[in-house]
């Protein structure tokens, strides 16, 4: 049997998740070990009677926080998914929420992602109907730390014994109100390398006695885009940019982005 949940119902839910979303926006933290959160995310837990509630789920420098919720019936075991960590970048909104840490902000929506999953573990857990395991899990290092792989490589689907996962992202795109789904492949994997580029220093106005490694970064940073137009598909999707041109260390940054479906 389908069970088909209302907005209505979910209001005192949502109001719930909001709260803590806006407390956990004022601490951002970023990469793998987020203490604040994390005990953000555990006083929630346990703040709706949940007792199956694991931490450090990565490791004892990942703060991966897993909760289990069991249903009345048996059924197939789901993992849902949500990002935790937050970015390097200075907020500036106005928001009564505002980050209280200068230089982090969770630009990404992270924060909403946590909020939506303990808003529905608020729900579940008082509503048990439900045939099967919610296995909550809540990720830190999204943002480039591979916090998914290590809570992977700790066992996270033997020991929790998840049969499917899902997740959601944010997006300004969509509509308020509206959810969007894709057929196939949704975002896109990244992939970030760095190309150093190594030269000789000397007078502007002499360039024939030197090796200028900017001229060379800034044709490499030109050819780089014919990847995608002269050596992808054009029926594939795929995105090249350079994010960063660094010249004391005459570094480039590139993040290499490729899926059928962008």
């Amino acid at each position: 049997m389908t069970i088909i949940i209302k907005p209505s119902q979910l209001e005192e839910s949502a109001k719930v998740g909001i709260k803590f979303r806006h407390a956990i926006h004022q601490h951002p933290e970023i990469g793998l070990y987020l203490p604040k959160t994390q005990e953000q995310i555990v006083n929630a837990l346990n703040s709706f009677g949940l007792e199956d509630v694991h931490t450090f789920v990565g490791g004892d420098n990942v703060t991966g926080v897993v909760a289990v919720i069991r249903g009345n019936k048996p059924g197939r075991t789901i993992g849902l998914r949500a990002d935790a960590d937050a970015l390097p970048l200075v907020e500036k909104t106005s928001v009564p929420w505002i980050s209280q840490d200068k230089g982090r902000m969770h630009a990404c929506g992270h924060d909403g992602h946590v909020g939506t999953l303990l808003a529905l573990c608020h729900y579940i857990s008082k509503h048990r109907d439900f045939a099967g395991t919610l296995v909550a899990i809540f990720q830190p290092g999204e943002e480039g730390f591979a916090g998914a792989r290590f809570m992977l490589e700790d066992g996270l689907v033997e020991k929790f014994g998840i049969e499917e996962f899902y997740a959601l992202h944010s997006d300004t795109t969509v509509p308020l109100g509206h959810v969007a789904f894709v057929h196939g492949y949704a975002t896109a994997n990244a992939d970030v390398f760095k190309i150093i580029f190594k030269g000789k220093g000397g007078h502007g106005s002499r360039p024939q006695m030197a090796r200028d490694p900017l001229v060379a970064a800034c044709e490499c940073v030109l050819a780089l885009q014919s990847i995608v137009s002269r050596s992808v598909d054009p029926q594939k999707a795929a995105v090249v940019s350079v994010g960063c041109v660094n010249q004391e260390t005459k570094t480039v940054l590139v993040s290499f982005r490729n899926n059928p479906l962008l």
